[in-house]
């Protein structure tokens, strides 16, 4: 393949010019992969001035899938590829219960009659007052039970808390994190976060601004959340149906949704990813030390781009 038939890829997601003006984050969704680059060869992505690339500039960008064939129909590559079973086994979690009213003993009892130890716990923080710090109580005690129970560890269990929130619980939700790490059960549990359809919602970008301080503070813990997406198990969006998804750069990390679900949807059905995926970014760079490493960042500038104040200004 000839530079000249090269082009930038479509499903890419970039950061703005980072550490004085002398980087950028680069996501590729199609590979689900960050590439951090230096301001002058992403002048060259960007103006398709492929001629001016080193040979390893050029293979970097082509390997990466960050520069394609000018013939190439991504979309249709996307859609074709094959998802693994491995993959779609490990997106879905194999047994899902309400937290709230579930006592231990019904717990283990679910997970033995289906002979699976992935298990999601869906946990409601809507609402406030009396009630609502009576509701947290109890599930705060159900889970200490069931994750210090001897079947538990024994079983080999693996644990999703997934948070389903309205704005009134954000408060809930960031002193939950503080209880269960001081216990000692958090790094025994996947903490996920999803909006509530009861009690007083939040925008789409509220809540993904929410999340972005969620992930900073677990990440401060120790607790190493999933920053970045991976390929989608499932891709719903094809080839014939008109939707949104067929030209949106995050299909391949979102899966996209089907005609039916923006027809009936609040606003739009995309994931949380789609406004702040940027901060995302930034949070990983922070975490993974082999890139702040090579690129010879000061503690200065990291905390520059990744402080509170600086995250939501984006």
């Amino acid at each position: 393949m000839s530079r000249e038939e090269l082009r930038q890829s479509h499903y890419l997601v970039v950061s703005p010019a980072l550490f004085g003006g002398r980087f950028r984050a680069v996501f590729s969704t199609r590979r689900a992969e960050l590439t951090m680059l230096d301001e002058a060869l992403y002048g060259k992505l960007v103006a398709g001035t492929f001629a001016a690339m080193s040979v390893p500039e050029l293979a970097q960008l082509i390997a990466r899938r960050i520069a394609v064939s000018r013939d190439e129909d991504e979309l249709a590559r996307v859609l074709d590829l094959e998802r693994s079973e491995a993959a779609a086994a490990e997106a879905r979690p194999a047994l899902l219960l309400d937290a709230e009213g579930l006592s231990p003993k019904a717990f283990f009892a679910w997970r033995a009659r289906c002979g699976v130890r992935a298990v999601e716990l869906r946990l409601r923080l809507h609402g406030s007052g009396a009630a609502a710090e009576q509701r947290l109580a109890r599930s705060l005690q159900m889970l200490h039970a069931i994750i210090e129970d001897p079947q538990f560890a024994q079983q080999r269990l693996s644990l999703q808390l997934r948070c389903e929130l309205d704005a009134r619980g954000q408060p809930d939700l960031l002193q939950l994190i503080e209880h269960l790490d001081e216990q000692g059960l958090l790094a025994k549990l996947r903490l996920t976060l999803a909006p509530s359809r009861c009690g007083t919602a939040m925008s789409a970008p509220e809540f993904a601004a929410f999340e972005v301080t969620v992930l900073r503070r677990l990440a401060e813990l120790g607790h190493k959340p999933a920053l970045l997406p991976a390929l989608a198990a499932h891709l719903v969006a094809s080839a014939e149906a008109d939707t949104p998804c067929r030209s949106c750069h995050l299909l391949p990390v979102c899966g996209g949704a089907t005609a039916e679900q923006w027809e009936n949807s609040r606003g739009t059905p995309c994931p949380s990813i789609r406004h702040n995926l940027e901060q995302r970014l930034l949070l990983q760079i922070r975490e993974d030390r082999r890139i702040t490493r090579s690129l010879l960042v000061s503690e200065d500038e990291l905390l520059e781009h990744t402080q509170p104040a600086a995250l939501h200004s984006r």
